[in-house]
């Protein structure tokens, strides 16, 4: 009897708070998928390539680990807080609409994982491409990006 009070408690507390799930990320189809916590390097590049082709940079947040380092061409470089790589890159990406992005190279196998391709997007009227670079660290033994280049 005191195992099952324990374990309905346990469901409960799961129920109720992500405390036991993780960071939740859109998933491709908008539900709720785990974050960076239980996330190998090739579903964090998926979620990546999700946010970007999807306009949803926001849901990049939980990926970030506690500094990114970023060279943005034609503005930003340096090393950033998660809050303020999140700003950057929302701020990269306003008026600007991804007509087509999936990474080209993923490299997960090692323990510097990467993956880059190329952007190609529209502002103000013009088509015009980027080259997307992202590299992953561990950091508390999860996954996290670590760096974020458009160059």
């Amino acid at each position: 009897m005191i195992l099952l009070t324990m374990f309905l408690a346990f469901l409960h507390a799961g129920v109720n708070s992500h405390e036991f799930v993780g960071r939740d990320l859109p998933g491709p189809h908008g539900e709720d998928v785990q974050g960076a916590a239980q996330m190998s390097p090739r579903e964090i590049f998926q979620a990546v390539e999700r946010g970007i082709t999807s306009g949803t940079i926001g849901s990049l947040s939980p990926l970030f680990g506690k500094q990114v380092s970023m060279t943005i061409r034609g503005s930003e470089s340096g090393v950033f807080s998660s809050a303020q790589a999140l700003t950057i890159l929302k701020n990269y990406f306003s008026g600007k609409k991804p007509a087509q992005f999936s990474f080209t190279r993923v490299v997960d196998g090692t323990s510097n994982p990467y993956a880059t391709g190329r952007m190609t997007f529209v502002s103000r009227g013009n088509k015009e491409s980027v080259q997307v670079y992202v590299s992953l660290t561990r950091q508390d033994s999860d996954w996290v990006l670590s760096q974020f280049n458009l160059y």
